[in-house]
């Protein structure tokens, strides 16, 4: 097309030919050297070229294994909420906080004094952690078993809010805060119940 022709082509319009035949510098096919493969290689003495002694006995992880879980055991994936009628739905805490009020909680087995979540019985009887965890692993009929689940996790109220003798109580957690706490235990209760 010439440069004097019309033809709709705008301002900016490429006026080269649209495909050129670029100059080819590449050898024919049959011009290339084509070197011989390599000859056979020795076999080794030891597999992979390592005469390290292969470990027997594989190392002990923390993680569990598979077939460890139980996929047909039925688990509670929901966290546990305290409905009322016509009101809000408030979060279950699993770890129940309670104010003491001077009063100190005695582990019933020990006679220690309980140091952040123990265990206590609807009568008042108090265990700590290391004595709960020892009944637990010494309980051996299903009837100590079920006097154990009797027992609920309690918190004292040191982390939430201070007394200082009296009653009233200084906040030192705010209930935003608390909140979050507790949907993060309530969400961790579900995988480590």
């Amino acid at each position: 097309m010439s440069a004097n022709c019309r033809k709709g082509e705008g301002g900016l319009a490429r006026r080269a030919a649209r495909f050129q035949d670029a100059p080819c510098s590449a050898p024919p096919c049959t011009a290339y050297h084509v070197a011989r493969f390599p000859g056979a290689v020795a076999p080794s003495r030891h597999p992979f070229n390592s005469s390290r002694p292969r470990s027997t006995v594989a190392a002990r992880s923390s993680t569990p294994g598979p077939g460890t879980y139980h996929p047909d055991a039925r688990r509670t994936t929901q966290t546990q909420f305290e409905h009322s009628f016509g009101g809000r739905k408030v979060l279950r805490p699993v770890v129940e906080t309670r104010c003491l009020l001077g009063r100190k909680a005695k582990c019933a087995q020990c006679g220690c004094e309980p140091t952040g979540d123990y265990w206590e019985h609807r009568g008042g009887t108090a265990l700590c952690r290391p004595c709960m965890a020892g009944k637990q692993a010494a309980a051996s009929d299903r009837r100590e078993a079920l006097a154990l689940s009797q027992y609920k996790k309690v918190r004292s109220c040191w982390m939430v809010h201070r007394h200082e003798g009296t009653v009233a109580a200084i906040v030192l957690m705010d209930p935003r805060s608390l909140r979050r706490l507790q949907e993060k235990e309530a969400y961790f209760q579900q995988y480590f119940a």
